[in-house]
């Protein structure tokens, strides 16, 4: 047996030096039989050595004994040299084999599929990625004149961008992702399964690495509850509404639903800034949809105008007396023409894919309202709903990866100066010398 025995492992391909040598670690290879070998041989102590293939000749002469039997993946054809002269050679048993196999499948699913993605992470993996280690090292220690490799020549163009924080590459403030987590973040970003353009725009709030919108791409693509969902293609043009000059100026609304899980929703879409609302377990009832604007007046104000189709009960008397009381004025929309209140359509569509998507998690409705809310839209300028509607952005489980960069201090700000300085001039209280009367107030007395 070769554990627990220092040995020479001599090869004549020479690039398998680079790949299993010691001083450069293990890296995350695309092809899988190159992650067993190398996560294989780490249980081992062993010495790589490059030989010729004419002084091959002992492990040459095994290649000519070669079962008829045809592999599925090629061989690593290598001659062990043992360092011990009282080794005695013996073979793994199949069964011991296929334990070795099934052990680096398990293994290697928790280091690449169910890693946390976190800040600390991306520090460690960052160090085994040997493209951004040295990328870090350009950065630290500046640039060469000319950059030849292709690879490298990605980075280089945007070498003003990049800064090293916390050990973390950052470009223009994004977290540069190395690619052992890059599945991971992936995974992160298409957990409710949004899309790839509301996918790559929060991406860009966030991190970085080449191609990041081709890999989106693929990754929705080849998603089968995306494909199986995806949306069909318009059969007429549609007129875009006048644009609106402020939020709540124009809402859009509609029903949607008995939906697959048996509910109906009713969906507040503004036209200025996108901001969805969204209530379940509604009836198509004028005293329900009272009941959520006087809820969203409670929260933001009543609308200038509402837009919405003929069913019921937006023609209801009950619903246009409510209307009139508030000031709000209706418009609607043609009839047999959802087109024509597109901007709620078009949410509602968006909507029920979500539904499909993610109908098997208990919290779907919260959490696609929050990507869609955080998520840069086309109409917008790549600004986000809540950027335009809060006036901030919002927080999203993706900012723990982002390092913190500046630490809170307990200076005052000039402003807290300034504010202190008034108060003690105008405070009021007297400087009281020792043994002088005082009139004390005791709060506990009677009356």
């Amino acid at each position: 047996m070769l554990f627990g025995r220092k040995f020479i492992l001599r090869t004549d391909h020479k690039p398998l030096l680079a790949i299993f040598g010691k001083n450069k670690g293990i890296k995350v290879f695309s092809a899988s039989r190159l992650q067993r070998w190398a996560l294989l041989l780490t249980n081992y102590d062993f010495k790589i050595e490059f030989v010729s293939t004419n002084q091959m000749g002992m492990a040459d002469t095994l290649s000519r004994l070669i079962s008829e039997k045809s592999e599925v993946e090629d061989k690593v054809i290598a001659l062990v040299s043992n360092s011990d002269e009282n080794y005695s050679d013996e073979d793994c048993s199949d069964e011991d084999s296929l334990l070795v196999e099934e052990s680096i499948k398990y293994v290697l699913n928790i280091m690449l599929d169910e890693v946390p993605v976190s800040a600390e992470q991306v520090k460690s993996e960052t160090e085994n990625d040997s493209e951004l280690k040295m990328i870090k090292q350009f950065i630290k220690n500046g640039w060469p004149k000319v950059v030849n490799d292709p690879a490298l020549s990605i980075w280089s163009n945007r070498r003003q961008e990049l800064e090293v924080i916390d050990e973390c590459i950052m470009c223009s403030g994004k977290i540069v992702i190395p690619k052992a987590l890059r599945k991971s973040v992936l995974k992160v970003l298409h957990e409710t399964h949004p899309g790839s353009a509301k996918m790559k725009g929060v991406a860009r709030e966030y991190m970085y690495w080449p191609n990041i919108g081709r890999n989106i791409e693929d990754w929705v693509a080849n998603c089968i509850r995306c494909q199986s969902a995806a949306k069909r293609p318009i059969k007429s043009e549609l007129r875009p509404w006048p644009n609106t000059n402020r939020n709540w100026e124009r809402v859009h609304i509609d029903f949607a639903g008995p939906c697959k899980d048996g509910k109906v929703y009713f969906i507040v879409i503004d036209a200025h800034s996108k901001w969805p609302e969204v209530f379940e377990n509604m009836t198509t009832s004028a005293k329900d949809v009272i009941k959520c604007f006087e809820w969203l007046g409670t929260h933001y104000g009543y609308p200038e105008t509402i837009v919405s189709d003929n069913g019921s009960p937006f023609p209801s008397n009950e619903f246009k007396v409510y209307c009139q009381n508030k000031g709000i004025r209706q418009v609607f929309s043609a009839p047999y023409h959802p087109q024509s209140n597109g901007q709620v359509e078009r949410f509602v569509d968006y909507f029920k894919r979500m539904m499909t998507k993610n109908s098997n998690k208990k919290n779907w409705l919260s959490e696609v309202l929050l990507f869609y809310r955080a998520s840069p839209h086309e109409s917008l300028e790549g600004k986000s709903p809540s950027e335009v509607f809060l006036g901030r952005k919002l927080r999203l489980n993706l900012a723990r990866l982002i390092p913190k960069k500046v630490t809170f201090q307990e200076n005052k700000t000039p402003q807290q100066v300034k504010m202190k300085t008034w108060f003690d001039k105008h405070h009021g209280v007297k400087n009281r010398k020792i043994g002088k009367l005082v009139y004390f107030l005791n709060y506990r007395k009677d009356g």
